[in-house]
């Protein structure tokens, strides 16, 4: 009796191994191409903006972005961004400049129905800013500072599946703020990219 079972297990288990692997495999292939999880999130985007309330001239972005994306939903990642600004050109000459600041903004972001992406998040600011601070051209100044932020981003982005990733071409609108003197200095920023995600 006992030799009966013995030898009717060594038949069995490469049955069930083979069987068992077939399963694996028909199981995984699906998950290749749909597998939701942690992965790595990059990608870089740059555009064009103004400050719709202060009139201080047009701004250029380049936000490079790395970070974690948990799953196809949220994500959590860096913007170690640069943006150049230009005043109005009503400023009076020594006025009439550019400047840069270094953004170093944190977004928590959202992505909806594979394409609709919403972030909200904050950091600081550090470079050169304009103001014009008495309602005048002539009241306008440059100066050196470091300023918190927040961040807003709205984004389309229409892409495929890459793996477990997916592979993107975000069409972003942002709003930008930083503080001087608790007041918010607003810009509206308007970016193309790309994205994995």
């Amino acid at each position: 009796m006992g030799d009966c079972v013995y030898v009717g297990m060594k038949k069995s288990i490469p049955t069930l191994a083979v069987l068992l692997l077939g399963l694996i495999g028909m199981s995984a292939a699906p998950t290749l191409v749909s597998a939701d999880g942690a992965r790595l999130r990059l990608g870089v985007e740059a555009g064009a903006g103004f400050f719709p309330k202060e009139d201080f001239g047009v701004s250029v972005p380049v936000y490079p972005h790395v970070g974690v994306q948990f799953n196809d939903f949220a994500a959590l990642y860096v913007i170690p961004g640069l943006t150049i600004n230009g005043l109005t050109a009503r400023a009076e000459d020594p006025f009439r400049d550019t400047h840069m600041q270094f953004n170093g903004i944190g977004l928590f972001d959202v992505t909806i129905a594979s394409g609709l992406q919403i972030g909200v998040g904050g950091g600081v600011d550090v470079g050169k800013f304009s103001g014009c601070f008495d309602g005048s051209d002539q009241g306008c100044r440059i100066e050196k500072d470091t300023r918190g932020a927040i961040h807003g981003r709205l984004a389309l982005t229409p892409g495929f599946r890459l793996g477990r990733s997916r592979f993107g071409f975000p069409i972003a609108a942002h709003y930008h703020a930083s503080f001087i003197d608790k007041s918010p200095v607003h810009q509206l920023l308007f970016t193309l990219g790309i994205q994995l995600f």
